[in-house]
């Protein structure tokens, strides 16, 4: 698989998808020619198995964010907010509040403040 992103529709992901649900088939037959029909969809966009259940399977980046790192996040962006807070709506201030004492942030949470991170600039000079 390349360094980047590769992009397939989402009929074609629902079509990889069902195929490989049927490798675990009790029939043998079934289960090898989807195995076979996978690694021929799969090679149609440059991909190969054992690639792709390493990036589905490793941690993202994101999940990994240490708390202290988020924290450091969270307290960069309710600064931030501080300096220009009409930028900001009532929800996005909750959230970064919120986000401040936050253990263990989801998946979603932390994309969602570094959505807010990275709009800083976009927002202060909009304002």
């Amino acid at each position: 698989m390349s360094a980047g992103r590769v992009i397939i529709t989402d009929t074609e992901a629902r079509r990889i998808a069902a195929i490989s649900a049927l490798m675990q088939s009790d029939q043998d037959g079934e289960a090898l020619a989807a195995a076979r029909k996978l690694v021929a969809a799969l090679d149609r966009h440059g991909l190969r198995i054992a690639e792709v259940l390493m990036r589905a399977l490793a941690p993202s980046p994101r999940m990994t964010l240490s708390y202290a790192e988020h924290q450091r996040q969270a307290a960069e962006l309710f600064a931030a907010m501080a300096m220009a807070p009409d930028c900001w709506t009532e929800k996005e201030h909750k959230f970064v509040g919120d986000m401040r004492t936050v253990r263990e942030p989801s998946e979603a949470q932390l994309a969602w403040l570094a959505a807010l991170l990275e709009a800083v600039a976009d927002r202060e000079a909009a304002c």
